[in-house]
């Protein structure tokens, strides 16, 4: 059974949660006085459950929920064969239903998921239901203005409208070698290639920018905040430790940042 999960023992031996994660679950036990073992994690979007597998071995009661379903049943014998539940996977329903009960969590992860939602207000309001008061999402995803779209490899697509001044730049891009070269298009023909990455980026992808995150979050009964981690070594170069030691210069990085890299989108459940 186990040769057949994509989890593998190397995962395991690879432990070590991401620094940012493991800042922010330290923070919120610290705050709240509490053991690793009385926080419930959920990673939203789990994929084969390698974060939860790292939460779990790291003592935190963590679950994972994931749209595919092909990939919970695949990788779910792995978990049953280390002694878990078959409950710490779980899939979402078409609407973005769970089957937690009410107020359950105190922690919601993400990563790279919240560009691929298109209904984003019926996953907030489902996050909402599940989340503790005072508990805290945290979801990290591409900017919308990102210079080159992360799935695609393709710089500028996503900046354009769902319409053939996308399709048409995405056949410029696969005419000069700039693509992502997926398996399921090797071989194909350029027609079809365009074809395969354009419904990708029209159906899987939906980019959007901070004014919206914020009114969809404040609507869904989140207080929202964006937060920006910067290497401490880039922090602390004598050339830009006095620039970020101000507060204009850390909200110029925190604009640049959440526009054009990354969105680290802090949701926390005000009641």
């Amino acid at each position: 059974m186990i040769k057949k999960t994509l989890l593998t023992k190397n995962v395991v031996k690879d432990f070590g949660l991401e620094p940012r994660v493991k800042e922010l679950i330290n923070k919120y036990k610290t705050e709240n006085n509490l053991e690793n073992q009385q926080i419930n994690i959920l990673d939203w979007g789990c994929g084969m459950g390698k974060e939860v597998l790292r939460l779990r071995d790291n003592g935190y009661t963590a679950f994972g929920v994931e749209i595919n379903e092909k990939l919970i049943k695949k990788n779910l014998p792995f978990f049953i064969n280390r002694g878990y539940n078959s409950s710490i996977l779980q899939a979402v329903s078409e609407d973005n239903k769970t089957n937690f009960p009410d107020e359950y969590f105190d922690i919601i992860l993400s990563n790279q998921v919240f560009e691929h939602i298109e209904d984003m207000e019926s996953v907030l309001a489902e996050m909402k239901r599940i989340t503790k008061k005072n508990g805290v999402g945290y979801h990290r995803f591409p900017a919308h203005k990102k210079i080159k779209e992360v799935h695609l490899r393709m710089p500028f697509v996503h900046w354009l409208p769902k319409n053939r001044l996308r399709e048409f730049l995405i056949t410029v891009f696969v005419l000069i070698g700039i693509e992502p070269k997926w398996r399921k298009v090797k071989g194909k023909s350029l027609r079809d290639k365009v074809a395969w990455y354009y419904q990708y980026s029209i159906q899987s992808t939906f980019y959007r920018n901070i004014s919206t995150l914020v009114n969809l979050g404040t609507k869904a009964g989140f207080d929202v905040r964006f937060d920006v981690h910067i290497n401490p070594k880039i922090r602390n170069r004598k050339l830009l430790k006095g620039l970020f030691s101000t507060h204009v210069f850390n909200l110029f990085i925190k604009a640049i940042y959440n526009r054009f890299r990354r969105v680290e989108l802090i949701l926390v459940k005000k009641s």
